[in-house]
């Protein structure tokens, strides 16, 4: 009997040895889980965590995007409850001329936010004005092409899109097959579509037509301005619209 006793007392001391450590492990784990509630709890709704200002890496800076409104935050939104990912891509998605929206939050209370511009291919020639155009036909601030060579396309007005992407399209063709050193193309004139010219850095004319074997008529044009006896002085405009190149000199008398 006292064998047997003293058996069960040993067991019972086992059994709250075992308990001790469940209990303390229980115990942690609410704490963790109340603490991390509270914590979640004091930095969403906390004043101190309200977004304040937007902090803009973009160049040239668009003062419009210094204003919290322009990414559709309210005023005194928490930092927290923000969803960054779909404030970039929808401020992009309004504004098809930036290339990418990138947003993060710097705390406690400043939105970062890095702003590019897509690159402009050409400039659209609109009166006096030259206004840069990306590859996919999008207006862009005349800053971003501040000291840039690039083609100038004549003779497209703003609300004809698929005339402007016609013509961003052939100078893309023209451009990935230039193999003419020391000279570019600095006007599309698309006033006839079916009739289309070039205008060199010289100033001399490139009749290619409706722009169909566009390849086939700049190894032509290389050929014939390769030539030792080409003088461009004496050039007023070369013609690709026929099987054989013909190119016009210019008037003696008046050098035009």
């Amino acid at each position: 009997m006292p064998y047997q006793k003293k058996y069960k007392q040993r067991r019972q001391y086992r059994r709250r040895l075992n308990i001790k450590p469940v209990v303390f492990l229980i115990v942690l784990v609410a704490s963790v889980i109340l603490s991390w509630r509270w914590l979640d709890d004091f930095f969403r709704t906390s004043a101190y965590f309200n977004v304040s200002r937007i902090e803009l890496l973009m160049r040239p800076v668009l003062k419009d995007a210094l204003n919290i409104e322009f990414y559709s935050i309210r005023r005194g939104s928490n930092i927290f409850r923000l969803d960054i990912d779909k404030i970039g891509s929808d401020t992009q998605k309004k504004h098809p001329e930036f290339r990418s929206v990138t947003v993060s939050r710097r705390l406690p209370n400043v939105i970062s936010v890095r702003i590019e511009y897509k690159n402009p291919v050409v400039y659209l020639k609109a009166g006096l004005r030259f206004v840069p155009v990306s590859s996919d036909c999008v207006f862009l601030p005349p800053d971003i092409a501040a000291g840039k060579i690039l083609p100038i396309i004549s003779g497209v007005k703003f609300n004809e899109p698929r005339k402007l992407a016609r013509g961003i399209k052939f100078i893309t063709l023209a451009q990935a097959g230039w193999t003419i050193r020391g000279h570019r193309i600095n006007i599309l004139d698309l006033n006839n579509v079916r009739d289309i010219s070039m205008f060199l850095e010289n100033g001399i004319e490139v009749k290619v037509g409706d722009g169909n074997t566009i390849k086939t008529k700049l190894a032509a044009l290389k050929n014939v301005m390769d030539e030792p006896s080409f003088d461009f002085a004496k050039i007023k405009y070369i013609d690709l619209r026929f099987s054989d190149v013909v190119i016009g000199p210019k008037n003696k008398l008046t050098g035009e």
